[in-house]
């Protein structure tokens, strides 16, 4: 997953909460990417799959 791709999954989330009239909240910052709450959320969820997964054995 390429972090700063994250964009283009907010503005989507952009989009429901525009046809919803909500507001837009582009408050969270991962590895200076800023993206809506529920971006990072998942970001975060992948993250934390990264770091402990085990390492990858190459043959």
């Amino acid at each position: 997953m390429n972090i700063s791709s994250m964009g283009i999954c907010c503005e989507a989330c952009a989009a429901v909460l525009r046809s919803r009239g909500e507001p837009q909240r582009w408050s969270e910052r991962i590895h200076g990417v800023t993206m809506c709450p529920n971006c990072a959320k998942i970001v975060k969820a992948f993250l934390a799959l990264q770091v402990h997964a085990p390492e990858e054995v190459e043959s």
